[in-house]
């Protein structure tokens, strides 16, 4: 059975407003997104936590190893289903992913 989390509405870094209150949605895929950017140790908790993109992303091109750790690090953290996709577009690299939170 998936779960879903929420968390407070974000476009970007920018926080959503709502009728004067914090906008609230899914957070699933901003959660992915902030393991997939984040360096280890850049959370005193959980200090192992983190794919590191920038060092990978910067060579505009597919990594395995990339790949590989991002693969790691969300079934760490519980999800499943991953699927992982290089995308480019106009000269620009980056990944499209997906999974299932258990």
């Amino acid at each position: 059975m998936a779960i879903e989390l929420y968390d407070i509405a974000e476009d970007g870094q920018d926080i959503i407003a709502e009728n004067g209150d914090f906008g609230i949605q899914a957070s699933n895929n901003q959660h992915i997104q902030d393991v997939v950017e984040a360096f280890p140790t850049w959370w005193k908790e959980y200090p192992a936590m983190g794919c590191s993109a920038g060092l990978y992303l910067s060579n505009n091109r597919p990594s395995q190893e990339f790949e590989r750790i991002i693969l790691e690090q969300l079934q760490i953290d519980g999800f499943s289903e991953i699927i992982i996709t290089p995308r480019i577009i106009d000269n620009s690299f980056s990944y499209q992913i997906t999974a299932i939170r258990q």
